[in-house]
């Protein structure tokens, strides 16, 4: 369970430090739709701790894997909501929400060197 705290939490910082990166970045093309990567990144954020949380739940006890649903309708039902009220949020949320995937792509090694020291 340590060991999957931690995993999560280097996560949320990898996905932080993309968020910000990228807000400044974008700035220059979407203008003050650039922030709306905040809420994507907010998003992958949630997402890493219902994934911890939905793991933890089924390393206790044997539970049916209704969270994987439940994050993606979630992910479905926020980003449709944003785009009822600007059309052209859709897409830096969407990139916002990608921070989780690109922060396991650079990150990956520096999480998982600090997951194998822990073990040692």
């Amino acid at each position: 369970m340590k060991e999957l705290n931690e995993s999560a939490r280097r996560y949320t910082i990898a996905i932080t430090i993309i968020t910000l990166i990228e807000i400044p970045v974008l700035f220059f093309f979407l203008k003050y739709r650039s922030l709306y990567i905040l809420v994507g990144g907010g998003l992958a954020v949630l997402n890493v701790q219902l994934l911890k949380e939905s793991i933890e739940r089924q390393l206790v006890k044997k539970v049916k894997r209704t969270g994987y649903a439940l994050r993606y309708l979630l992910n479905v039902i926020i980003v449709s909501l944003f785009g009822l009220i600007d059309r052209l949020s859709v897409i830096p949320i969407v990139v916002g929400l990608l921070n989780l995937k690109l922060a396991i792509f650079f990150f990956w090694r520096w999480i998982s060197e600090a997951e194998s020291d822990q073990r040692r």
